[in-house]
């Protein structure tokens, strides 16, 4: 890490120490643990260790999910390995505590979401109706027509072109040969 990412990254974790724990928390010291992810091993997570100050913890975790491989590809996924912790680490006994849960945003800024109770998304509208309406009729009353021919050779279209980029990922290729391999196991 170089001197200026180490600099912003201070900037960063103090800005959230005053955010979360008031203008008398400071950051005494922050270092990597890395090496210190246990049998969870390459590809796990971004591990920050920050002494503190003022604060009524002396010293915290920050988590930050790696993209690429091992199910973190897509925003999602890693959005699911900071949320299942904060919603199920409190409920263990003698379990390390959650303190707070966010994001990082597109400047690098940690934004706390600890507050939230459920989650939206907003899209534009598009007129017509859910294919799955379509799927639950023909279910029912067997009939297959013209219409329905058409709607599916579309959807095939579309999947096509979805998938038509090959990318090289190694991760992503393990990955799906353990899906393929164990299919009753969750992810």
């Amino acid at each position: 890490m170089s001197a200026t990412e180490k600099a912003r990254l201070v900037e960063t974790i103090g800005a959230w120490t005053h955010e979360k724990y008031g203008k008398g928390a400071r950051v005494r010291s922050i270092r990597a643990i890395d090496d210190d992810v246990g049998d969870k091993g390459f590809g796990y997570a971004n591990v920050i260790r920050i002494e503190l100050e003022g604060a009524p913890v002396a010293s915290v975790v920050l988590h930050i999910a790696r993209r690429g491989g091992f199910g973190h590809e897509d925003l999602a996924d890693r959005a699911h390995e900071a949320f299942l912790p904060w919603q199920t680490f409190n409920t263990f006994p003698e379990h390390v505590r959650a303190l707070d849960v966010g994001y990082v945003d597109t400047s690098g800024t940690l934004e706390s979401a600890a507050a939230a109770h459920d989650f939206f998304l907003v899209t534009e509208y598009a007129k017509g109706s859910p294919y799955f309406h379509d799927l639950e009729r023909i279910a029912k009353s067997g009939a297959f027509g013209l219409e329905d021919e058409a709607r599916v050779v579309r959807l095939a279209q579309l999947l096509a072109e979805a998938h038509a980029e090959k990318r090289d990922d190694r991760e992503a290729w393990l990955l799906s040969l353990i899906h393929i391999s164990e299919p009753t196991r969750p992810y």
